[in-house]
């Protein structure tokens, strides 16, 4: 008895935690997918417009870099110590590979705070 209730309270929770809305499965917070990196947007490497071939991805250096086939992706990696190059088509030693960082656009501009110091309401002036 005390199976058939351990299975019923699985399958219970695994019902919660995705429900079919319009035809898409959504899952509770807790099971929900996230990015395996913190990397923003515009750091995310595409292949879109680029040629069939090697390319670095120089927001990272050219510590990693990919094929692009037909506007898909695969990423590779160089060993430590080596920097994928362009010119040559594989990882070689970085003292030897110019990459230039990709251009980060700046910050958001913020407005100056003022800093105002105000008197408590229970001081008395005399």
């Amino acid at each position: 008895m005390k199976t058939v209730l351990l299975i019923a309270s699985v399958c219970a929770v695994i019902v919660i935690a995705a429900q079919e809305v319009c035809g898409e499965t959504h899952f509770h917070k807790l099971f929900k997918r996230v990015p395996a990196h913190g990397v923003p947007r515009q750091f995310l490497f595409s292949c879109e417009g680029k040629k069939n071939g090697y390319h670095a991805d120089r927001a990272r250096l050219c510590h990693v870099f990919y094929l692009c086939l037909d506007g898909k992706k695969f990423q590779y990696h160089c060993a430590q110590g080596y920097l994928f190059d362009e010119d040559l088509g594989h990882c070689y030693y970085e003292e030897q590979v110019s990459c230039e960082m990709a251009t980060i656009p700046p910050p958001p501009t913020t407005q100056e705070r003022k800093v105002a110091f105000l008197r408590h309401p229970t001081v008395i002036e005399e």
